[in-house]
């Protein structure tokens, strides 16, 4: 993983102890975020859900995503 697929997957995991629940995409990836959060689905640390009511998209921790977190420092649910 590059460090920068990495940054991201860390600022959703900030982002998720700070709000007290999942992430949402707010705005618009940029095509390199856009790969690196692919990245994130194929590695299995995350998945996504579109969410039509806050017109969104959900990022969801996986277990494996759940305990990487948590050995930088994260404290996020599942």
């Amino acid at each position: 993983m590059t460090d920068e697929t990495m940054s991201l997957f860390l600022e959703f995991a900030y982002r998720s102890e700070q709000e007290g629940r999942d992430p949402t995409l707010d705005g618009v990836l940029s095509p390199e975020d856009k790969a690196r959060l692919t990245h994130l689905k194929v590695a299995g640390l995350v998945t996504t859900d579109d969410c039509e009511v806050m017109r969104t998209v959900i990022v969801s921790f996986t277990a494996e995503g759940v305990a990487l977190a948590r050995d930088h420092g994260h404290e996020v649910s599942r």
